[in-house]
């Protein structure tokens, strides 16, 4: 497999890591530029189409375009932080999930199994039915990427608004406090885990914040029903998925889903040059809850930006250009509409 900077530099790309957007030009009802900054120097970047992939919205809020955030009562999902565990012996740790979780007979818990998400009185907790763990989370991933001894947990949770800085660097330290709660109980309880640590802490995992509006909202419906778009550009299989609170989860999974994602919901409706994808996608709180899964991002950032070079090369707005034709392209690369 190419690393990702590999295919990245073999575009013709140029990275500017470590950069954020401080303001959008905007001329004509157009965006002209981006000024960039970096260690405190700014740059502007011209370009033809803009792609906002922040998650945030940032781009397009900058620029002035109607966004959504959070559901229809202004809460959003809870955020996480997954942390690592090294020095687990993960032979006795398994043990203990098989012994003294798994009181219910099912098949039997292996790290090997890549991953294992799990609910009090549903699935696999290592802190299930413990009085002790009264504060802990009500849900936990359990992720072995193959490291000799070492586990990371999704289990970490607060329901914070992800666009107040304030509360959210609240959060962020909540969050690293729930992991040496959740370690002192690994170290303390848990077969396997007495000479473990806490040993690192991923970035901050933002579900749902700030979205843009664009030509199309999708909606819970669109996805449950699989409604057909004739400017579909890529598909999704992942399932609205909601986190609140002590990381209570409800995923819907009361069918498969393998839903269209329109070019329509990627195009900004007050800018014609305005793309998105990854979070920031137009659609309803219940529709992103789903939208959001890694798998349905890729396609969507692909499909954008095969949009967005077409565009450029013709001199065409996204939503001018024969959607056949991006349908095509799309196909060639092994996408799946």
């Amino acid at each position: 497999m190419v690393p990702l900077f590999e295919l990245v530099s073999s575009s013709g790309a140029v990275c500017m890591l470590e950069t954020t957007a401080a303001a959008v030009t905007v001329e004509n009802g157009r965006i002209t530029a981006v000024d960039t900054l970096f260690a405190g120097i700014r740059q502007e970047i011209r370009a033809k189409i803009f792609i906002d992939a922040t998650g945030d919205g940032a781009l397009g809020a900058l620029a002035g375009a109607e966004t959504m955030a959070g559901d229809e009562n202004g809460r959003f999902q809870s955020v996480s932080m997954v942390f690592s565990v090294a020095n687990v012996d993960l032979s006795r740790f398994e043990e203990y999930m098989n012994q003294v979780i798994n009181v219910d007979g099912r098949p039997r818990w292996e790290v090997g199994n890549a991953s294992t998400r799990g609910c009090i009185g549903e699935y696999w907790m290592p802190w299930k039915g413990t009085p002790q763990a009264k504060n802990l989370p009500n849900t936990v991933g359990i992720y072995h990427h193959g490291n000799p001894g070492e586990l990371f947990f999704n289990a970490a949770h607060v329901q914070v608004d992800c666009l107040d800085v304030f509360a959210l660097s609240r959060a962020i330290v909540e969050l690293r406090e729930q992991a040496f709660e959740i370690m002192a109980f690994l170290k303390q309880n848990v077969w396997g885990c007495e000479n473990a640590y806490l040993s690192g802490f991923a970035p901050l995992g933002v579900r749902e914040s700030r979205r843009i509006c664009g030509k199309y909202v999708v909606t819970r419906e669109d996805m449950e029903k699989e409604h057909s778009f004739a400017d579909a550009v890529c598909r999704g299989a992942y399932p609205p998925d909601v986190h609140q609170g002590q990381g209570n989860v409800d995923i819907h999974v009361n069918h498969c889903y393998n839903y269209e994602i329109p070019l329509r919901a990627m195009v900004s409706r007050d800018f014609e040059n305005l793309m998105m994808c990854g979070r920031c996608i137009s659609a309803q709180s219940s529709a992103a809850a789903g939208l959001r899964g890694m798998g349905v991002c890729i396609a969507a950032g692909e499909a954008a930006g095969v949009a967005a070079a077409l565009s450029a090369q013709r001199g065409l707005t996204p939503e001018q250009l024969p959607i056949a034709e991006v349908q095509t392209i799309l196909r060639a690369l092994g996408v799946r509409i």
